[in-house]
């Protein structure tokens, strides 16, 4: 940075937070006669998914569906998914995330794909030292328009394995989530 730049305070640069989610797979109805496609997908029950957020001191009431967060307009806020299994044996696809009522705090939600170095075990029976491998991260991302509280539907697609381990599609869910954006940062 040259003696000209001036970066702005820590507390007013734009921040990444991450929300994990986790869907209970093994409790959603299977079916091919309940499968829900992505204009029209079937509804779960707040206990069947749960969220946690990235920088626990910024974040309260991580749980099934209703989450507080401290964020800016323009933060960007990516959601992560995986099954129970952490997407082994059922695997799951964010579709979109849908505005349902309150105020508007997400904007320009999109899919996104990562090649990113990973790390994994050394082999099979070693899990030390670990070693870098190329890998290709999904997350839907969309940008805090500004703070308040909205609810949203997270659709999302799961997949099963066919018996050579190949994808096969089971139906689209959407669970309902209520999200506060509110700004606690000093301003100094």
């Amino acid at each position: 940075m040259s003696q000209t730049e001036i970066s702005p305070p820590p507390a007013l640069r734009k921040r990444t937070i991450n929300v994990r989610v986790t869907i209970d797979t093994d409790s959603l109805p299977q079916t091919q006669e309940q499968a829900g496609d992505a204009a029209s997908p079937t509804s779960i029950d707040q206990d069947q998914g749960y969220m946690v957020v990235t920088g626990s001191r910024e974040a309260w009431n991580e749980s099934a569906g209703d989450i507080v967060f401290e964020a800016d307009a323009g933060d960007m806020l990516r959601f992560f998914i995986s099954s129970g299994s952490n997407n082994f044996e059922q695997l799951v696809l964010i579709d979109s995330i849908r505005h349902t009522g309150g105020d508007e705090i997400l904007a320009d939600c999109a899919s996104q794909s990562v090649q990113w170095a990973g790390i994994a075990p050394e082999s099979p029976t070693n899990v030390l030292p670990a070693q870098i491998i190329e890998r290709r991260f999904h997350f839907f991302q969309c940008s805090i328009a500004g703070n308040g509280t909205g609810s949203y539907d997270l659709v999302f697609a799961v997949y099963g394995r066919s018996e050579d381990a190949q994808p096969r599609w089971v139906s689209h869910y959407r669970w309902a989530m209520r999200l506060t954006a509110q700004s606690n940062r000093r301003k100094s």
